[in-house]
């Protein structure tokens, strides 16, 4: 994946045991009820062979309220998504589709190996011409249990997409850290691989990433001859990225990819679009 790192900034090491010396955690929060925001830009660039091109602009701003400490919190995730598409004009799609709402994100340790965790999102998605059927809801409920305290975890659960196509996903996995350099997160739908490649004390952490994402969503649209329909994009993604971490929840990222086995689908059409294998770039910063 990436090129093993024999030192760490701030740390010149040579053997594992000493990455304990220097592995003093990152805080990843701040101390007030806002804790920051991200921005991020992505192009998946058209092209007569994919039919298909996507700029798409993510704003998301974070706010926590511990009930009982950080084992016990609430957040919340007001956010926005546009979606700029550059298509042939005989795929008949808008020009762009939007979703804007409140992602709102529960966890509670219950015992020093049970977690449990709940995420709901009510949003609306569409390409602001359409309303009927706008309104989305996502839901996800896991429960994390430690296999072993700080190296292995096991996850289950379910999310509910509002989307047509898979409106259900089983959410299930592993999560293994066997050293504080790797993490593994083997998880349905979203697998990732990570390696740190350099760390500043608790100031900051550079990471490289390989990851898997099941890419894609459902928006209400208005269609060229003025009905209503529901417009659905999927597609599968392995990106490889670097993200560079700084303490209380700062950062930037960039990555890029393969995106593959994309396709678009009208709810009241039967035939499915498949379209063509495209490359993936995005950044963002967190702030």
């Amino acid at each position: 994946l990436l090129d093993d790192a024999t030192s760490l900034a701030g740390c010149e090491t040579t053997s594992a045991p000493e990455f304990d010396d220097c592995d003093t955690p990152l805080i990843g929060y701040r101390s007030t009820c806002y804790q920051g925001a991200q921005a991020a830009y992505g192009v998946i660039p058209g092209s007569s062979a994919n039919g298909l091109g996507i700029k798409t602009f993510d704003l998301l701003a974070t706010f926590a309220v511990p009930i009982d400490g950080m084992d016990h919190v609430i957040t919340f995730h007001p956010f926005f998504r546009m979606d700029q598409l550059n298509a042939n004009p005989g795929l008949d799609v808008p020009d762009a589709l939007y979703e804007a709402g409140v992602k709102s994100f529960w966890k509670k340790v219950m015992n020093e190996r049970l977690t449990t965790m709940v995420l709901f999102t009510p949003s609306v998605r569409s390409d602001f011409q359409s309303t009927q059927g706008a309104f989305k809801l996502f839901g996800m409920a896991l429960l994390q249990w430690k296999l072993v305290p700080e190296k292995l975890s096991m996850t289950g659960g379910a999310t509910y997409t509002g989307r047509q196509d898979f409106p259900v996903l089983p959410m299930m996995g592993l999560m293994w850290t066997p050293s504080p350099l790797w993490k593994l997160d083997i998880q349905f739908p979203s697998p990732r691989l990570s390696r740190r490649l350099m760390k500043d004390g608790d100031k900051s952490e550079t990471w490289g990433y390989l990851a898997g994402v099941f890419g894609g969503n459902t928006w209400a649209v208005r269609r060229a001859n003025g009905t209503d329909d529901q417009l659905t994009l999927r597609d599968l993604r392995l990106v490889l990225g670097v993200e560079h971490l700084l303490a209380e929840n700062r950062g930037v990222f960039v990555e890029t990819g393969l995106v593959f086995g994309r396709s678009m689908e009208y709810e009241n059409t039967a035939s499915q679009i498949d379209l063509g294998d495209a490359l993936l770039l995005r950044a963002g910063i967190q702030f």
